[in-house]
């Protein structure tokens, strides 16, 4: 999900680039890029086997998957050297070697006369960047990084601190591109090109504990140094990323390309708003896909569905269509014959739609995930009934219901707000973010500069969650969420909340050597106290730190949910378990294969 950018504070210092350790570019990058067209990642992760269809046998269907591979479908890793600042005289200089060189040769071209004060400043630190760019990902999509301190560094913490504009690039080895050169010359580190742009203020992890299967915020430790720190969304994508489909070996003609090119084409037609192809063959091996905007949250169901593609169009009546439509109505082969109709388009409309009245609710649910990804509202209701009974399809209901931007859907995800499970409640909060991040409520209330106030369903039960990664936000359910007198707390370093049993307010005081001393009061109210502490500057790990504290202390008249967001087992282990009973198991293992990318 795309994420709020974080406002600039300093502009003294220009952007921090890149600084290549490649002397030819252009042979650098033909050789990555053959390597992306030819699937050369890890096996583990640049292709995708079929996992629900074997090998078509002679005189049936065949499939795209049945001649084709995907490529280019595991995240890329980038990383980078930046320079973070406005640190609390807790940073500090980093001896001489490469990553120092970088920093200091970039500052130099920018003009920077006094770059060796800036980096060895006991107010800045340099530090590693690094993070992964998933399969699939546009321009302009956020993604969360890692920061550290490189070995030797003098900077004792990076709390409070603001990541300088940093570029981030892909890398690999001579030894990986041209191993017989390498063997010659030595295996060096070769940086690629340009891919993400960072910058935004640190957040130091957050601990949790899990207790009673409900994962419980532990909170900051203000008096620790923090040598480790994330950067939640603060990683801007700098192009479309494209995934491939490479045909196996035998099918390696043109002709073959186009035909796989045109099935996709037809099939997803008229799915990406503002571009006329979702495939166009490259060469006789390859062919590069577009996700479609639907898809995108569940990216391994894309993938699925490209593989189910027929290579010749399926009449109205062919025993292909007929069997499917069979298959569908039993829970033992419905998730694979629901994929498999989806794959078809728009003519498995009123198949689909039939299955909606199959009295198992594994049945209902196939019919209603593949309705609502090819455009339809007719699965919605089922949908979102499901969400509410059957927790492990929850994840799957609620990214359907994100991938489709109808005034039904939005209408049902709001009614999910008011939901007593929790999962549903902040799925159904994000799901919503998804198809609208411009709107008022998914939007919220920036306090601070850094992150997020949102107050929802007004007439519902109360319970407060907060995000311990990805998005500094406290969601407000209900309008009842209160802080309970009496209570005393000291809030990180510089805040103490106190109220006596019969005090009609609350009274924050803040003491500060750099911020200075200031006391007010304010409302029980969970959103009014938030407010005022970010008045006075507090930070997300200050706020999470009171919400700690306050449940602990059963100071907070509501539930505190943290990190729930549905789980899911795998489309695997849903087809198999519909082999049994027709329902999916609630304990049935996660093999990693399906769960929701964003959800």
């Amino acid at each position: 999900m795309a994420m709020g950018e974080v406002a600039v504070f300093w502009g003294t210092i220009p952007s921090i680039g890149r600084t290549r350790m490649v002397m030819n570019h252009a042979r650098l990058v033909l050789t990555v890029l053959l390597c992306g067209l030819t699937g050369c990642m890890s096996p583990g992760t640049s292709r995708l086997q079929s996992e629900d269809t074997e090998a078509t046998a002679p005189g049936e269907t065949r499939l795209v998957g049945d001649i084709t591979s995907f490529a280019n479908a595991g995240p890329i890793q980038v990383s980078g050297v930046g320079l973070v600042i406005n640190l609390d005289g807790t940073g500090g200089s980093t001896p001489p070697g490469t990553y120092r060189n970088m920093l200091e040769q970039e500052l130099k071209k920018r003009g920077i006369d006094n770059f060796r004060e800036l980096i060895d400043s006991k107010n800045n630190a340099l530090v590693l960047v690094s993070g992964e760019i998933p399969a699939g990902a546009r321009k302009g999509d956020r993604i969360d990084l890692d920061v550290t301190l490189p070995t030797g560094s003098k900077a004792t913490s990076l709390r409070g601190g603001y990541l300088a504009e940093t570029v981030l690039v892909d890398f690999n080895t001579s030894e990986n591109l041209a191993p017989q050169s390498a063997a010659v010359r030595g295996n060096k580190l070769l940086l690629g090109d340009e891919l993400v742009v960072a910058e935004g203020p640190l957040m130091p992890g957050i601990r949790k504990e899990k207790a009673d299967d409900q994962e419980t915020l532990v909170g900051v430790d203000a008096s620790q140094p923090i040598k480790k720190a994330q950067l939640w969304s603060g990683g801007r994508i700098k192009s479309d990323r494209l995934m491939y489909v490479a045909l196996n070996t035998g099918h390696q003609r043109y002709a073959e390309s186009v035909r796989v090119g045109n099935r996709l084409n037809d099939t997803f037609s008229g799915t990406l708003a503002g571009v006329d192809k979702m495939a166009e063959p490259k060469t006789k091996e390859v062919v590069t896909l577009k996700v479609p905007q639907h898809y995108r949250q569940n990216l391994a169901r894309y993938m699925r569905v490209v593989r189910m593609v027929p290579l010749s169009p399926v009449p109205d009546g062919a025993d292909y269509r007929r069997n499917l439509q069979m298959q569908l109505q039993d829970p033992a082969t419905c998730m694979v014959a629901a994929l498999k109709l989806e794959a078809l388009g728009a003519s498995s409309v009123p198949l689909l739609e039939a299955a909606l009245r199959n009295e198992s609710p594994l049945v209902r649910f196939a019919a209603a995930e593949a309705l609502t990804y090819l455009g339809r509202t007719s699965g919605v209701d089922e949908l979102g009934a499901i969400a509410m009974t059957e927790p492990t399809l929850q994840a799957y209901c609620l990214t359907a219901l994100s991938s489709l931007d109808e005034a039904k859907c939005h209408a049902k995800l709001q009614e999910l707000l008011t939901c007593e499970v929790s999962e549903v409640r902040y799925g159904a909060f994000r799901a919503l973010q998804t198809l609208d991040s411009n709107n008022e409520m998914a939007r919220g209330e920036k306090l601070n500069e850094t992150y997020f106030l949102h107050e929802l369903a007004p007439d519902s039960k109360g319970m407060v969650h907060v995000l311990t990664s990805h998005r500094p936000e406290v969601v407000v359910f209900g309008r009842t969420p209160k802080l309970v007198a009496p209570f005393s707390y000291a809030i990180g370093n510089d805040f103490t909340l106190t109220a006596g049993l019969n005090d009609s307010k609350i009274t924050i005081s803040r003491f500060s050597v750099n911020k200075g001393q200031k006391q007010v009061q304010c409302g029980y109210e969970v959103g009014e106290v938030i407010r005022t502490l970010a008045s006075l500057e507090a930070s997300y790990s200050d706020i999470l730190d009171l919400l700690s504290q306050a449940n602990r202390c059963k100071s907070l008249n509501c539930p505190l949910a943290v990190d729930a967001l549905p789980k899911a087992a795998s489309v695997k282990a849903i087809a198999e378990r519909g082999k049994v009973s027709g329902l999916p198991n609630p304990d049935a293992p996660e093999d990693g294969t399906d769960t929701q990318a964003n959800q």
